[in-house]
This record gives C-alpha cells, sequence and structure tokens, in this order.
C-alpha cells in the first residue's frame, strides 16, 4: 500500500503505512530508507535520520551502499549534524568490514561535512589521506582545492585543480575552480 501512495505522489500518507510496519517491528532496512527518504523530502530531518539509523542497524552492513547513500542524500540537502551522526552510526556498525570505495567514500562524506562545518584542518587532513590512496580521485582534489583556495594558499590550490583538470568527468568543473582562483588573484587573462 505504501508503494501504491508513492506512486500516486502521496508521500505523506505512504509514511504513514511505512510508520506502522516500523511500529509493528516489520520494517525491512529498505523500507526504513524509503522511510527516511520521505521525511527528508517532508524537511524532517530528525525523523528522517531515526529512520536511516534504524535502517542501518537492521541491516548489519549487508548492503553498505544503501548506507554510504544515505548519508550522502543527507550532506547533500545540508543536514550536517545528522548526516555526522549517520557517518558515526555507519563507522560503529561496518567497524573492520568498510574497505577499498566505500571507505573512500565514507571519507570524503566525512570531508564534505568537516569543510561545511567549520572544521577544515580536519578536512584537508582526510581529503590529503584520500589523494594519497587515489591520486586520480577528482572530486577529493576539488574538494582539497576549495580548502586550500579558503584559507589562501593559492599555489596548492591551483596545484590540485590543475590535476584534477586532467581526469576525465572532472575538466570543467575544475577548470572553472582555477579561472575562480585566477581572478580571485587578478590574473584576468590566465582565467
Amino acid at each position: 500500500q505504501a508503494n501504491v501512495f508513492l506512486q500516486k505522489n502521496q508521500p505523506a500518507r505512504a509514511a504513514v503505512n511505512f510508520e506502522v510496519l516500523r511500529r509493528l517491528g516489520k520494517a525491512t532496512p529498505e523500507q526504513l530508507a524509503t522511510l527516511g527518504d520521505i521525511y527528508l523530502l517532508e524537511e524532517t530531518r530528525d525523523l528522517a535520520l531515526a529512520a536511516y539509523l534504524e535502517s542501518i542497524e537492521k541491516d548489519g552492513w549487508q548492503k553498505p551502499g544503501r548506507a554510504l547513500r544515505a548519508a550522502e542524500i543527507l550532506v547533500g540537502r545540508g543536514a550536517f549534524p545528522e548526516a555526522q551522526e549517520l557517518i558515526q552510526k555507519i563507522r560503529a556498525i561496518a567497524t573492520g568490514n568498510l574497505v577499498g570505495d566505500d571507505e573512500l567514500h565514507l571519507l570524503k562524506l566525512e570531508a564534505k561535512v568537516a569543510m561545511s562545518t567549520g572544521a577544515g584542518e580536519t578536512a584537508i587532513l582526510v581529503l590529503e589521506k584520500i589523494t594519497e590512496r587515489n591520486p586520480l580521485d577528482g572530486e577529493a582534489l576539488i574538494l582539497a582545492g576549495d580548502y586550500y583556495a579558503r584559507i589562501g594558499a593559492e599555489e596548492k590550490a591551483e596545484f590540485r585543480y590543475d590535476a584534477a583538470a586532467k581526469l576525465s568527468g572532472f575538466e570543467a568543473d575544475a577548470l572553472v575552480k582555477l579561472a575562480q582562483l585566477n581572478v580571485k588573484a587578478a590574473k584576468y587573462a590566465q582565467a
């Protein structure tokens, strides 16, 4: 029934159905994640976080992509305190099982939260760790460039943006960042 309500674009009614399942203890991790998505669309971040946390706990790191997706959605929506709490839960549940791309993805999310909450020093340490492990991570290079540009370390920022500009899929973003950096430094011809 909840899925039918979602198809009819009635998320509030779908949430009621998912919430009944949740309170009966019958909701699956996927249904809880969907409930979190609905709550986030309705701008109720605390309810979304509770649903995501329960989804992750019930899942027990069987489908790491779902947990990382929830954290990414929170970061993308600017719900940084909630994202930070979710990331901590992911770290607690995934102890020892967080490897490869999943670990790098979580590290990037942590860096984004840190940069957005004023903890740039923490963020750059994480970003540098990511680029050491994968020097071809364009997103991490651009984020590191953003940090260095923000603190006035133009050479370091330029180096990161230039490296990202050479990577497929990141050329446009990196070149725009380089141009902005050059404008800021009054190098209009280079910009």
